[in-house]
């Protein structure tokens, strides 16, 4: 892939957007996780919006500050169907305890979606899928049990969640990145359950 203003435009979205959020736990700035979901998606396609819509694939759901229609305007159609086929439906007014209360219900919709989304979006929600079981198990290892306290549900939960994503990309993406979140799945099952 060659290196585009496009891409660059989408680094500099996206790295201002998260710019005061960090990583649960792990103390870094939010933005290594666009990064490392759009490095990992651009293993198994190598197209330029979809490296952008990777780095992108939160800005709407976490920052308040992107529009759906400035995206559209500023990075087309395609980037913007990608980021909100993974969109979870979420508000800035929503409080902390309201998000942990439709926790589930965000995450049931969430894979409903996946049905619906192109393959694109298909393969950038391995990616992240692969970072966050990755992280998880990164945290696990750097501050053992007490590490889940930050998050809005249960250990059981979340892998529930992951393996319910798993399964729906076994039936809608055909892709070797299918095959390897298949296996970080099971290794993060195994290390934290």
């Amino acid at each position: 892939m060659i290196f585009q203003p496009k891409i660059q435009h989408a680094i500099n979205i996206a790295t201002s957007c998260h710019r005061d959020h960090k990583r649960i736990g792990l103390n870094l700035p939010y933005i290594v996780h666009p990064y490392s979901v759009a490095l990992i998606s651009a293993e198994y396609i190598e197209h330029e919006d979809v490296f952008c819509a990777a780095l992108l694939h939160d800005v709407i759901e976490d920052s308040g500050e992107y529009s759906v229609e400035k995206m559209r305007q500023e990075f087309g159609d395609s980037v913007t169907l990608y980021v909100t086929s993974l969109t979870e439906e979420k508000t800035s007014s929503d409080s902390i305890e309201t998000l942990r209360e439709n926790w589930e219900w965000r995450k049931q919709r969430y894979i409903d979606n996946l049905s619906k989304a192109p393959h694109e979006a298909l393969i950038i929600c391995a990616a992240d899928s692969i970072h966050n079981l990755q992280s998880l198990m990164e945290l696990k290892k750097s501050h053992g049990e007490k590490f889940w306290s930050s998050f809005g549900s249960s250990m059981d939960k979340k892998m529930l969640f992951y393996g319910k994503v798993l399964a729906q990309l076994r039936q809608s993406l055909s892709s070797p990145i299918v095959e390897k979140l298949g296996k970080v799945y099971d290794d993060a099952k195994e290390f934290l359950l």
